[in-house]
């Protein structure tokens, strides 16, 4: 498998998810997965901002905005794909 840039990152954070995920199992809304998964991240020392609206540029130019539902790091992000 390649390696890149952010693999360790996102390994330690696809981790952290899975384990969340073990302890409840399905069935509760998304909030309650995210909000414990950023108790999982913070735990590890990792940076962990929630629901931010993030400027989008294309050559230098801003096209529009899109809300975060977490960034970690300031390098990975999960953005909300499920509504507009």
């Amino acid at each position: 498998m390649p390696e890149y840039k952010y693999s360790d990152l996102t390994g330690l954070i696809i981790g952290c998810a899975m384990k969340v995920h073990r302890y409840f199992g399905p069935g509760f809304p998304e909030i309650i997965y995210l909000w414990c998964l950023v108790i999982e991240l913070t735990e590890l020392g990792m940076d962990c901002k929630c629901q931010l609206n993030k400027d989008i540029f294309y050559k230098d130019r801003h096209v529009g905005s899109r809300r975060l539902d977490l960034l970690v790091n300031d390098v990975c992000y999960r953005g909300n794909e499920s509504r507009n």
